[in-house]
């Protein structure tokens, strides 16, 4: 089945009424493959041109967009051809991470009433591949 990436249509100029030249067939020509299984990442249905992602969790992180190629093949034969990229968006499906396990920091112990004004202590560091992140840090 697959999750409904996009509808492709395209338009033949024949008469329909002049037989099959003008009904059109849908078909991928250059498709994506997932390195692990060797199998197809997109399909299309051949009557409504309805382009799906047929395997499960494609990964923004891992692949941002695809390209494929779309194919438009009238009863007589003649094709018409038309590249579809696929850009994900980004979901937040990474925990973030510190860059240290450990971080040491030393204090001055004539700091009693705190480190003079706008000075840095310490500069955590996270990492997170997700898109847009929003970090808080509790000490």
């Amino acid at each position: 089945m697959g999750v409904p990436v996009v509808l492709v249509s395209a338009w033949d100029a024949d008469d329909a009424d002049e037989g099959a030249n003008a009904q059109l067939t849908y078909s991928i020509e250059k498709n994506v493959v997932d390195e692990r299984t060797g199998e197809a990442i997109f399909s299309v249905e051949p009557r409504s041109g309805l382009v799906r992602a047929v395997l499960c969790c494609l990964d923004r992180e891992t692949s941002p967009e695809y390209h494929i190629q779309v194919v438009a093949t009238d009863g007589g034969g003649l094709k018409g051809t038309s590249t579809v990229v696929v850009r994900l968006s980004d979901e937040n499906d990474n925990p973030p991470r510190l860059v240290r396990q450990l971080w040491d920091l030393e204090v001055d112990e004539t700091w009693g009433n705190g480190p003079p004004d706008n000075t840095t202590l310490l500069k955590i560091t996270p990492k997170d591949p997700d898109a847009n992140n929003s970090f808080f840090f509790r000490l």
